[in-house]
């Protein structure tokens, strides 16, 4: 044990003592984090969404409404029903379904 702890050291000790090294080890990351930084971002924007209205009311018009106005949101497709979900999804046009149930006026208020 003793053998590893005097390695570690002199190892450290050589990292200390190299200018190269030490940008190395010290500088990349620094820079890497600056860079990726600013060019990376988590922001959803313009995701593609198929949306099926099973209920057809006023209520789910205004949703709908908000979503196409959103930045974050673009309606790719309406969706006429349950059997178009899957194969709009296996084809990677949309990210995501937004399916709107029948009772969703009743589901609101209560």
């Amino acid at each position: 044990m003793h053998q590893l702890f005097v390695f570690i050291r002199k190892e450290f000790q050589h990292i200390l003592r190299d200018r190269r090294t030490m940008l190395v080890l010290f500088g990349m990351p620094i820079a890497q984090i600056l860079i990726f930084g600013f060019a990376l971002t988590t922001e959803v924007k313009e995701t593609r969404i198929a949306i099926l209205d099973n209920a057809r009311d006023v209520y789910s018009q205004q949703l709908i409404g908000k979503f196409e106005s959103s930045k974050y949101f673009t309606t790719y497709k309406m969706l006429e029903s349950q059997t178009e979900i899957e194969p709009t999804l296996e084809n990677r046009h949309v990210k995501m379904v937004v399916v709107l149930p029948r009772d969703f006026q009743f589901s609101l208020n209560h």
